[in-house]
């Protein structure tokens, strides 16, 4: 924001499996018995609500901390003032629609609230506030797995304490997310799309803004193509962290430190951004305006209107002392630019030594690629060459590298392993195409949507990831690209997984008998999340189509012996370990022929 602050109202196993017996008829009946009981229908606690229910009528009769399931169906113009310790939790349907009307769907006190698991749509919130909102002490809320889409003003404020995690924040009218207080973090989000209303961004609009803040982490989220800044701090923040975020193709900066204090910008990728503020460098892809004590490292930033920025401005004092661009210290990113500037200007008419070693303000260890422009930095007070830049003290011990000309080629995805709400992915490197990878892009949906999902994970060029936030049987489907300096390559063929079951056995070995072969194999690498319970075995002579089901009872031994074969014919087998949830992945095949 220029000018006078506007401060908004968000500052308000095993033995030797050869000694193991299988189960008798008595345990295996009792298994089946307790696995075909009904579940109960809701835990102790927990008050389902049906549409048409008043959600703050049902608030109001029950005790602090009830945990209320908000069925499936739209829910219509709910507003919600909870108890501490109150949870509120969707089921896969659950929709809170404001009308257009209705200000806030959650807000105005409570402490330890959570909101987990709905969409919330057209709300309509003044500006500045928010449809799940900050206010009247709402402290250490978690907010977690929503879609808030397609309201008004701000679609997450959050509160001192607030944990906001996994959502998908899209087409408000004039912020995605914000937020005022203490040890706030938002992580693994996705905010997109935000400013529907035309706000002016130089203001108060876009992907996000926070003010008054201290510790706030922003980690792993996705903030792309908002109209204005992406993610953006703007008046007395300090020990602020921004790391591990793609900031991709907002109208303006992709991350923008704003008369604030000490901060971290690291490990980002942050690209075509700015290209909507087209004065001086505030189109930058790292802006930092008049605020002290801020290093950037570890970053990618990729093709913005500039690359990375200070400016000195006439903008006073706050809670901690003077506004200033002192210690500014840029250090180990990638840097890419075919327009635009790196470095530090001072408005016009002001004297303070903002180049000077006083303060302190430098640039070292960087990586630049740079187009066919002569002057791509800014600095006491003019643009200059490299040349001339080298010369000013700046980037002793920085690289230039020419710009590669081809995005890789795909990945190729292994199996996964899955576990308890998550899947771990891995793949074969893809080919560089002349230039090094700089990150993989892992995405994810479940099988049969049409919704692709960016996983956070930050910027790594790491083999394998843990995908986390899944739901338990679920199928997914996952796809994986890579990235250089010139962008993203082709998605890799997908693999599909099924979330909560036990991976495949390992190491299935066969000794043929008589009509029979006796089978061994080693435990799966991961259980799901839950004990094994079976081992299922299948078998079907080689080349038929059908596998036939071997039914020899209910046991988590290592072994199995399959018997009733025929002398002389090929067979292949398979097992399976199941767990509570369903089986789990085939192993692979082995081929065995029983002989007399």
């Amino acid at each position: 924001m220029r000018g006078t602050q506007a401060l908004c109202p968000m500052q308000q196993a095993t033995a030797d499996p050869r000694r193991r017996s299988r189960r008798g008829r008595a345990s295996l009946l009792v298994g089946v018995f307790l696995a075909l009981m009904p579940a109960p229908a809701t835990a102790a606690g927990t008050v389902p609500v049906s549409p048409g229910d008043s959600i703050q009528a049902l608030v109001n009769a029950n005790p602090a901390g009830t945990t209320f399931l908000i069925k499936a169906g739209v829910h219509r113009r709910q507003q919600v003032m909870p108890k501490n310790g109150d949870s509120f939790v969707g089921e896969p349907g659950a929709v809170l629609d404001g009308g257009g009307v209705t200000q806030f769907a959650f807000g105005a006190g409570g402490v330890g609230v959570t909101v987990r698991g709905l969409v919330v749509q057209n709300y309509a919130p003044k500006l500045q506030e928010g449809v799940i909102r900050l206010g009247g002490g709402a402290h250490n809320w978690l907010v977690k797995g929503n879609e808030v889409r397609f309201n008004r003003g701000v679609g997450i404020a959050a509160g001192p304490g607030w944990v906001v995690r996994n959502n998908y924040v899209h087409h408000q009218g004039q912020l995605g997310v914000g937020g005022s207080g203490d040890d706030i973090t938002f992580e693994g989000n996705e905010i997109a799309f935000n400013n529907t209303d035309d706000v002016d961004p130089y203001w108060e609009a876009g992907g996000s803004k926070f003010v008054h803040t201290r510790h706030l982490v922003l980690r792993n989220n996705y903030v792309h193509d908002n109209k204005g800044p992406g993610l953006w701090l703007d008046g007395n923040n300090i020990y602020a962290l921004y790391e591990g975020n793609r900031i991709i193709n907002n109208y303006g900066p992709g991350i923008f430190h704003e008369t604030s204090y000490d901060a971290v910008i690291r490990y980002n990728l942050i690209e075509g951004n700015g290209f909507g503020y087209t004065g001086w460098v505030d189109g930058a892809g790292i802006l930092v305006n008049t605020s002290p004590n801020v290093e950037v490292y570890g970053n990618t930033v990729r093709y913005n209107n500039d690359g990375i920025a200070g400016i000195q401005a006439n903008r006073g004092a706050g809670n901690y002392g003077p506004y200033q661009l002192r210690n500014l210290w840029v250090h180990d990113n990638i840097i890419a630019m075919d327009v635009g500037q790196t470095g530090v200007v001072r408005v016009g008419g002001l004297t303070d030594p903002v180049w000077s070693p006083e303060w302190n303000n430098r640039f070292d260890y960087n990586t630049y690629t740079l187009g066919t422009a002569d002057k791509y930095y800014a600095w006491d007070p003019w643009y200059m060459t490299t040349t001339q830049w080298r010369a000013a003290g700046q980037d002793p011990h920085s690289t230039w590298t020419t710009s590669p000309t081809t995005v890789p080629g795909a990945p190729t995805l292994r199996r996964g392993q899955p576990g308890d709400g998550w899947v771990t992915v891995s793949w074969v490197a893809s080919t560089t195409a002349g230039a090094a990878i700089r990150d993989y892009l892992v995405e994810y949906r479940p099988k049969g949507t049409a919704r692709w999902v960016r996983f956070p994970d930050g910027v790594s060029t790491a083999l394998t990831a843990r995908v986390t936030g899944l739901t338990n049987t679920v199928v997914y489907e996952f796809q994986v690209a890579a990235e250089n300096g010139v962008g993203a390559g082709p998605w890799s063929p997908r693999i599909t997984m099924r979330v909560g079951v036990p991976a495949r056995p390992g190491d299935l070995a066969g000794t043929a008998g008589d009509h029979q072969v006796l089978l061994a194999w080693d435990a799966p690498t991961a259980t799901g999340g839950a004990a094994i319970t079976d081992y299922v075995i299948r078998y079907r002579p080689r080349g038929a189509a059908a596998w036939i089901r071997f039914h020899d009872g209910v046991s988590a031994a290592l072994h199995g012996q399959v018997t009733g074969l025929e002398n002389g014919v090929v067979y292949e087998f398979q097992v399976a370990a199941r767990n509570s949830r369903g089986p789990g992945l085939w192993s692979r095949v082995l081929q065995s022929t029983p002989r007399a």
